[in-house]
């Protein structure tokens, strides 16, 4: 992340992975809208874990996810 703040251009490199996401997440009938959302929080979850930025337990990151899911409608 420290390296694409300093060198935009990678972030060529990760951007066609969240278009992907997100083109299967509305893919499944999920309006663009709830898909960024979901997308986002999945993001947040991993760059604050990556980071060390949220307290976390395994159980409250399986209900997190959990809970992404459903409102993905399972098709995440």
């Amino acid at each position: 992340m420290v390296a694409m703040a300093q060198e935009p251009s990678l972030l060529a490199l990760v951007q066609p992975h969240h278009a992907r996401w997100q083109a299967c997440l509305e893919a499944h009938g999920l309006p663009t809208g709830a898909a960024t959302l979901i997308r986002m929080a999945a993001d947040g979850l991993w760059q604050a874990e990556l980071l060390g930025l949220a307290a976390s337990t395994p159980e409250l990151r399986n209900r997190v996810i959990s809970r992404l899911l459903e409102l993905a409608g399972g098709h995440a």
